[in-house]
């Protein structure tokens, strides 16, 4: 009865019916723990039913998508198989099963490779939301064909940046955080504002706040950005234009 239930409300979610479940991460290890069962009893249609029904309830549980994979390769089904295992490892690149559903792929589809460095360490880096648990650069990881979401983040320098960049089959990409660090030697005391790196905001300005280092953004165009200096009592100003090159510190002075 439990199974035909789960096959009445799950199809649906992966048919492309209007029906979606809410978010149910209590539940979902249940489902995936039931599955491992039915796996374990070689009844893989039964599996299929609960990872399907885990990774409804709880999306970022990737390891339901690994295990779709396997189910259906044991059904001898192989494109179905390898398509959750890309999945998998579009979301789960650096997971602990990655490098098995890596070599699982290598016969049955193309992957490519993505490469993600830093000018400056980033003391939190992702990619698709998942933590790189080493530092930078990663150099050619394989990985899944697709849409990939990387973030470089470092408190010290106030320093957040996201790059994405499309992954095709057999290709190499590469996300490169290309910053500066503005190092604030004004004295007397003064703010600076400089105008935002990326082209299509040329002109915009904005305040980097009241801090002694801070990084910032390289665009490939290495234009000379505007920027303008003010003491604290307003009685001193200046203009300047500054061109920045990733990895360099650059001193703001009167």
């Amino acid at each position: 009865g439990e199974i035909t239930a789960l096959r009445a409300r799950v199809t649906g979610v992966f048919s492309g019916a209007a029906f979606v479940p809410k978010p149910a991460p209590r539940e979902a290890p249940q489902a995936f723990k039931r599955g491992r069962k039915f796996f374990s009893k070689k009844d893989h249609e039964s599996a299929i039913l609960m990872f399907q029904a885990g990774f409804a309830l709880a999306p970022d549980m990737a390891g339901n998508l690994r295990e779709l994979g396997e189910s259906y390769d044991k059904l001898g089904r192989a494109e179905d198989a390898n398509n959750f295992f890309v999945r998998y490892l579009r979301l789960r690149p650096f997971g602990q099963n990655a490098d098995h559903v890596r070599a699982r792929l290598k016969g049955g589809a193309a992957l490519g490779t993505l490469s993600v460095g830093s000018s400056f360490p980033c003391e939190v880096a992702m990619v698709n939301r998942q933590l790189v648990p080493k530092p930078l650069p990663v150099k050619k990881l394989s990985v899944a064909p697709g849409y990939y979401k990387a973030l470089c983040f470092n408190s010290k320098y106030r320093f957040a940046q996201y790059l994405d960049v499309t992954v095709a089959p057999g290709a190499e990409a590469n996300i490169e955080f290309r910053w500066a660090i503005l190092q604030n030697k004004l004295d007397p005391w003064g703010r600076i504002v400089i105008e935002y790196p990326d082209p299509k905001r040329k002109g915009q300005m904005y305040d980097i706040g009241l801090y002694d280092e801070i990084g910032v953004p390289v665009h490939d165009d290495r234009r000379a950005l505007k920027t303008r200096v003010e003491a604290g009592d307003g009685k001193k100003n200046k203009e300047l234009f500054l061109k920045l090159e990733p990895g360099q510190r650059v001193p703001v002075t009167w």
